[in-house]
């Protein structure tokens, strides 16, 4: 590839760095006059490609895309077209250029759908703005130890460390504001126990300069131990800083960067102070705090409690014709680990049969592994210690040996030298602590029974297996009467309404917002053999049988083509005359269905050895061997054999596509009985089985019509197309200080109607480094494929395409807009696709609640709920964005959280309620139950395919992926363990 800038030709290849790239040019300074820059590595450059240049000049740039090596390669493609046009580089550097503006909102004088009579509640609270300046700073913490200035530590991933440290500063702060009142007495003050202080009145710090207020040893709070000193460092953020309370006229514009986020952090921290500063409050990241006296017991988890507290975030909203502010206030319960316990105590509550001998299988430890990573712990044995374990390992204290003063000695025996102290559990499995000292990588291993859990610690999605996922949802499930009553409560906790709470300079509503909202009409479903079902308007469900015909099962509309070879491995305690029992039963109701599927070839009773990967009696690989070759599987699986993680990777590996149902539903089953009587009532669950099988197999269930004036919702030129992400944990402060690399990658799940009929979805996912909340690097190439997919299927390429993009909050919009779409549509120019482009992002990750305003407490939560169809999309959505919220479910536990949607790109310039009526009739397209679901199928798979990848990702481990420069390449993991490119491409394999 040959790059004509100035007189000069560049030469990309996979090794260009900043340094060679100048030199090709000619040019000693890196850089100087490039519309480029080049960083990351030398193995996996990255190109920052600026979007304003000018010919031989290069600006400041304000707006950049990020590309890899190939996606370079292709830019730089097309600037050599253009320069051979003679089309000069700036013009369509330009041209590539988006603007970060939301398309015009654009309502409809009839919207479709019956306003809600009464009105809809909320946990919206207005809030009155004073013409009042506020003026902010800047706030550092450095300690004074041996001589060393020590900054302390601002945020953390870990929870008992943001809680210890929010601690230390707060009673710093109220030293340093007692000490030097001149200075701090005069005005409202508002700090966050972290970095930020506003003030109401202007504090006497210079303008250029930082100004150090200090406490001597005898004025230093005890939590810091031995210091020498403690410098409180404030800084003014700009000499022209000023925020004015009432000033929203940044509402008036579409522009996403144009939001104010210092008066949203404002309020957020004003409104905190009754949590950070009262002694009763545990207070996180999210705009989350816990009244920690609410704590209650979590039933069968001894080890754990449950607490209440408010999740708050300020909104601005479109309010009775202007623009208005909003405090959203969500009653939130979290398990937390019970702080104060022994470790030892602790893990005899999380394994279900303590063994007396503390002989622990390896399965056990596993589990106990997974609960106790990254749990904070104090030891008293020597010294006060405080560690974050990094799990449990399988050796004990009488079987752990290491070399000590030029001996092999025992864990045990060491703590009976060294300590006196006589282990009274030592074989019990023993936690580990790993560290670097001296560059080296260290293991600390430390017997339970001397470890003490420190307080103030959420139970981690990563600490709970599936069932105690499960339960915690169960436990933190708030019916709508009651969490308008919680929140009323936990509000006042906050001191909101207080005395003092008429001195600031703003008010809030004491009763939350009422909107208006809409009932959105059903769709009709429609089966094989020209059948209608009708959904019910009151919870959104059809049936799949025609119970007026003696449960008649209705045809597949369409069946799949392909009769798959298909197995049952029975793990664990299950026998193999029940996975033929089960295998018969499912191979009827297919078969009443419309797919005439033939019994297994193989229903084999199997062990956990059989699913490991590697092992040698595999059983997916004795699968893989047979004539025909098996191309599904079911797996009957004991719900707490631990090893589904493993299965989905057999099915990736051996191309085997596979179902897991847990055993305890299969035994349910009466199997005498016959399939007249559902096998003892059974009936749903065998209809939800085998809706599941058909679909994994490549058929289609039913399909979704539209009202009347809704066809185009499904209209054969438009291509759909879900994006869900999910996220790495990032890297903590001390991995990014040792300059550690990421191990762990973001996966892009993504799934296209590029299938022969208009509701049919498949897909797969792709890895990549988890640098920024972007998708850039992998788009344009996927929109291509995607694009050239639907085209060989459907014999013309889309004219539409639509774009569902799950997993972004309203701070990415600006990349989005900036970043991604440029690159969906220079995929789309690739193939030579010239649609209009729609990007809808639904969002879950807010804390809006809508409910009924008359809600009876005795209801059961569908009662208590919207009914779905439900939407809002006024009042309470952004003044200028095209915004709605849509309930499109049944909520069978707790609260609804109502997604909210924002449409970033609208090419087609539809009204609203045009994009409300897609979301609302793809949610009836999942193929699976007869419900709605929570999200449009096209990103509530996407997501599901970002899942896969990330459990594909953690059970194949780094070491296959590690490139040269010893680092993960992210690009070979994907090509290792994507289903592009292979024969589950084509099939929704993770249904």
């Amino acid at each position: 590839m040959e790059f004509p800038l100035f007189d000069d030709r560049v030469r990309i290849s996979k090794f260009m760095t900043v340094a060679n790239v100048a030199v090709t040019l000619g040019d000693s300074s890196p850089n100087a006059h490039l519309p480029f820059a080049v960083k990351g590595t030398r193995r996996r450059p990255l190109f920052s490609v600026f979007l304003s240049p000018k010919t031989g000049q290069m600006p400041t740039p304000t707006a950049y895309l990020n590309l890899r090596v190939d996606a370079f390669r292709d830019y730089i493609h097309s600037v050599n077209n253009i320069m051979a046009s003679k089309v000069s580089l700036a013009d369509e550097m330009n041209g590539l250029a988006v603007s970060s503006k939301m398309p015009a909102k654009k309502k409809s004088a009839n919207p479709c759908g019956a306003a809600i009579q009464g009105g809809l509640g909320t946990n919206i609270y207005k809030l009155g703005l004073q013409q009042v300046p506020v003026y902010r700073y800047d706030v550092d913490i450095v300690l004074k130890v041996n001589g060393r200035d020590v900054k302390v530590v601002k945020k953390d991933a870990a929870d008992f460390v943001i809680i210890e440290n929010k601690d230390k500063a707060r009673q710093t702060f109220l030293k340093i504001v007692e000490k030097f009142p001149n200075v701090f007495g005069k005005a409202e003050l508002f700090y966050d126990c972290q970095s930020i202080l506003f003030a109401l009145k202007k504090l006497d710090i210079p303008n250029s300069t930082p100004k150090e207020f200090t406490l001597t040893p005898a004025e230093i709070p005890k939590v810091y131990g031995n210091v020498d000193a403690i410098s409180f460092v404030v800084k003014t953020v700009t000499d022209k800083y000023q925020l004015t309370l009432n000033d929203l006229s940044f509402l008036n514009s579409s522009e996403v960067k144009g939001v104010k986020h210092d008066l949203a952090q404002f309020i957020e921290v004003a409104t905190s102070q009754e949590a950070l500063f009262g002694g009763r409050h545990s207070v996180y990241e999210g705009g989350k705090s816990f009244f920690m006296a609410s704590a209650e017991p979590v039933k069968f988890e001894n080890s754990k409690a449950l607490v209440t507290g408010i999740e708050k975030s300020v909104r601005f909203i479109e309010g009775a014709g202007k623009p208005e502010t909003g405090l959203v206030l969500d009653v939130h319960k979290s398990v937390f680990h019970k702080g104060d316990q022994n470790l030892f105590v602790k893990a005899t509550q999380s394994i279900r049969s303590w063994p007396r001998n503390d002989r622990l299988t390896a399965g056990d430890v596993h589990t106990l592994n997974k609960q106790f990573r990254k749990l904070w712990v104090l030891t008293t044995h020597q010294r006060e210690r405080k560690y974050e374990l990094d799990g449990l390992c399988n050796d004990t204290a009488r079987t752990k040996k290491f070399e000590c003063d030029g001996r092999e000695i025992s864990v045990f025996d060491y703590f009976q030298k060294q300590y006196n102290i006589r282990l009274q559990h030592p074989d019990a499995p023993l936690a580990t602590v790993k560290n670097f000292f001296q560059g080296r990588k260290n293991i600390t291993y430390l017997p339970l029974e001397v470890c003490t859990v420190l307080p103030n610690q959420r139970v981690s999605h990563e600490q709970q297996t599936p069932t105690q996922t499960a339960s915690v949802i169960r436990f933190c499930a708030i019916l709508p009467a009651d969490r308008k009553n919680q929140g009323a409560a936990q509000a006042k906790e906050l001191g909101l309404w207080n005395g003092k709470a008429k001195t600031l300079p703003y008010t809030i509503d004491t009763q939350p917002m009422v909107v208006q909202g809409r009932l959105l009409p059903v769709p009709t479903i429609a089966f094989g053999a020209n059948s209608t079902v009708t959904v019910n308007p009151a919870n959104g469900r059809w049936n799949a049988t025609d119970r007026a015909k003696g449960n008649m099962r209705l045809p597949f509309v369409k069946p799949s083509a392909l009769k798959l070879p298909w197995a049952v491995g029975v793990l664990g305690r299950g026998s193999t005359q029940l996975g033929k029992n089960f295998a018969d039963a499912i191979k009827k109701e297919l078969n009443s269905r419309g797919y005439p599927i033939d019994a297994p070839l193989v229903v084999k009773q199997i062990n956990y050895d059989q699913v490991q990967l590697g092992s040698k009696n595999n059983f997916f690989e004795e699968l893989t061997k047979m004539t025909p070759r098996i191309k599904f599987c079911f797996i009957i699986e004991d719900e707490n054999s631990g090893v589904h993680g493993q299965i989905k990777a057999n099915e990736q590996r051996h191309k085997i596509i596979t179902q897991v149902v847990e055993l305890r539903t299969v035994e349910k089953f009466n199997f005498a009985a016959g399939p007249a009587t559902g096998y003892g009532g059974n009936s749903q669950t065998l209809e939800n089985i085998t809706l599941k099988t058909h679909i994994k197999m490549g058929g289609l269930n039913h399909a979704v019509k539209p009202p009347p004036g809704y066809e185009k919702v499904f209209n054969t030129e438009r291509m759909y197309v879900g994006l869900g992400i999910s996220h790495a944990a990032p890297l903590t402060e001390a991995q990014r200080k040792r300059n550690m690399k990421p191990t762990t990658p973001s996966v892009i799940g993504f799934t296209c109607n590029y299938l022969g009929h208009i509701q049919e979805l498949a897909g797969s996912f792709v890895f990549q480094e988890p640098r920024e909340d972007r998708m850039v690097e992998q788009l344009r190439k996927l929109f291509k494929e995607l694009a050239e997919k639907f085209q060989k299927c459907r014999k013309a390429l889309p004219k539409e395409v639509y774009v569902y993009r799950v997993g972004a909050s309203d701070g990415q919009y600006a990349s989005i807009l900036e970043g991604e779409v440029p690159q969906m549509r220079a995929g789309l120019q690739d193939a030579g696709c010239k649609a209009k482009l729609v990007l809808v992002v639904p969002s879950k990750t807010h804390n809006v609640r809508i409910f009924p305003t008359q809600i009876r407490a005795e209801d059961k939560a569908p009662a208590q709920n919207l009914k779905p169809g439900t939407v809002v999309d006024s009042g309470i959505v952004h003044p200028q964005w095209p915004e709605f919220y849509l309930n499109s479910h049944t909520t069978l536990q707790g609260s609804a959280k109502t997604p909210r949607y924002n449409v970033l790109v609208d090419d087609t310039g539809a009204p609203i309620h045009e994009h409300e009526m897609a979301a609302y009739m793809w949610a009836y397209g999942h193929q699976i139950v007869g419900s709605p679901t929570s999200l449009p199928t096209p990103g509530y798979i996407a997501n599901k395919y970002a899942e896969r990848g990330r459990v594909l990702a953690q059970q194949a481990g780094r070491e296959e992926f590690v490139g040269e420069d010893g680092n993960v390449d992210f690009e070979l993991m994907t090509k290792k363990l994507t289903f592009a490119g292979t024969p589950l491409a084509n099939f929704r394999v993770n249904a």
